[in-house]
């Protein structure tokens, strides 16, 4: 997901990117979930037999529109990291939330329908409720995977965050990322992002560090430290401390450079990532200065992800409640739901086909004439001049 609020946050200084009209000539990254996790799942859920081939193809069709086969290689996630535990764990909440939310609409559908009474806008409300607690198989996306390396694409099975892994690249300063969260631009190394046209899904939009950095005016030992301290999947920032406040904070900070000629020497001797974590590390200590609230423990994970890209993979056996599925349920729901709307339609054409009957039938209340034309069974009387004809 990325950090919260980011693209409003780019909007306020016309950071929108620039659209890919042609292939990228350099060597892509590209996480396989984080860019196309929504595609997926809408297909997936169509797809009869939730047959992966099928997917497959479509996936194919977007991969070859826009980049090349040779160089372009797709990650797809391992096992959940330690550091991302309590993102993990809100996501679960929230699927169970909508999930009994989704079971209590459908259950007021039952009943309507079966008094007969209007649904309005509840089976939207429920299908909605119902796709947010819907994911993709952990199996799926390894299926997926395994038929796009058999159609001669370069993968990656990612021991653990597909973001890590292609943030710990060696050529990663030299290659385009493609992915739809945000957080993975702000890794200390990664230079260029692809990332979907929210407006216009087959559009790619092309970020440029450099570009941004000049467009909010900071350096990137400043924009390193607003990644760490700004709410994201990782880690929660400071209440009251946004990414626009935040900004502003860190615009004002800056390192605390060595006076004495032997640590300069020492200093010039040190690669450029080094000087720049080393910048990073003096403004954080200067950030919490200005934040007493701040607690350093708390942007820890933030760190070893965005700055060292290190990551504790957690074992399948305590990563089992973060790889629940929910689909069983979901399904279970949506066939519930359609039922009850069959059974409303059911019940409207009963109820038209009676007041049709009744209209058609005598009623003491019908005016004289009506009723002296027709028998007592309700079937038209002939007239006399009908009759005098035979």
């Amino acid at each position: 997901m990325g950090f919260q609020g980011w693209n409003a946050f780019l909007a306020r200084f016309d950071v929108w990117g620039t659209p890919l009209d042609t292939r990228s000539s350099k060597h892509t990254h590209l996480d396989l979930m984080g860019t196309y996790y929504y595609l997926i799942r809408a297909i997936y859920k169509t797809v009869p037999n939730r047959d992966a081939r099928h997917i497959t193809k479509i996936l194919m069709r977007k991969l070859s529109a826009s980049f090349s086969i040779d160089n372009t290689t797709i990650h797809l996630d391992g096992l959940p990291s330690a550091e991302k535990a309590d993102e993990h764990l809100r996501r679960y909440h929230l699927k169970s939330n909508a999930l009994h939310r989704a079971a209590a609409m459908v259950e007021h559908c039952e009943t309507a329908a079966a008094r007969g009474e209007g649904l309005e806008g509840a089976p939207a409300t429920a299908l909605k409720l119902i796709s947010d607690c819907r994911s993709i198989p952990k199996p799926v996306g390894e299926r997926i995977l395994a038929n796009l390396e058999k159609k001669g694409w370069n993968v990656c099975y990612c021991r653990g965050e597909a973001d890590v892994c292609i943030a710990r690249q060696p050529d990663i300063e030299q290659c385009a990322v493609v992915s739809a969260d945000s957080d993975l631009f702000l890794h200390s190394r990664v230079q260029e992002l692809l990332r979907p046209n929210p407006h216009n899904k087959s559009q790619l939009l092309v970020f440029h560090k450099d570009d941004l950095l000049e467009r909010l005016g900071l350096t990137e030992s400043q924009l390193m430290v607003l990644a760490v301290v700004s709410r994201s999947d990782y880690t929660v920032n400071v209440r009251g401390y946004g990414l626009a406040r935040n900004h502003k904070l860190i615009r004002t900070l800056s390192p605390l450079l060595p006076t004495s000629s032997r640590l300069i020497s020492n200093r010039k001797q040190k690669s450029h990532w080094e000087r720049v974590l080393e910048e990073s590390e003096s403004i954080l200590d200067q950030y919490f200065e200005h934040v007493d609230t701040a607690d350093e423990d708390q942007f820890v994970n933030a760190i070893n992800i965005f700055w060292y890209q290190k990551e504790t993979l957690l074992p399948k056996r305590k990563a089992g409640f973060q790889r629940r599925s929910f689909n069983p349920d979901a399904w279970a729901l949506e066939a519930r739901l359609q039922k009850a709307r069959a059974t409303l339609e059911v019940r409207r054409a009963t109820l038209e086909l009676e007041a049709a009957m009744a209209s058609m039938s005598v009623s003491p209340n019908q005016p004289q004439r009506l009723r002296r034309d027709r028998k007592q069974d309700g079937t038209p009387r002939r007239r006399r001049e009908d009759l005098s004809r035979i």
